[in-house]
């Protein structure tokens, strides 16, 4: 697992997909491919508002760090 350190984000709007590609602390990369505009909108706010985001490449997970409970903005 290793913290995504930014982002970039592209969609096709003639076939209705896209991904956003993802450059990891480790010098890596990822990619992970969105189906709908509303899964988009979620990783994406994850990505602009949360600190630290990691990405697990084996199982294709974007996860964020531990939060406490209830912490307001």
């Amino acid at each position: 697992m290793q913290e995504i350190i930014q982002y970039a984000f592209f969609w096709r709007t003639e076939e209705n997909v896209g991904a956003i590609n993802l450059a990891l602390a480790d010098g890596s990369g990822g990619q992970v491919i969105v189906d709908s505009p509303a899964e988009a909108s979620l990783l994406l706010d994850v990505l602009r508002n949360e600190r630290p985001v990691f990405y697990d490449r084996a199982n294709a997970l974007i996860m964020t760090g531990l939060e406490p409970v209830g912490e307001g903005e």
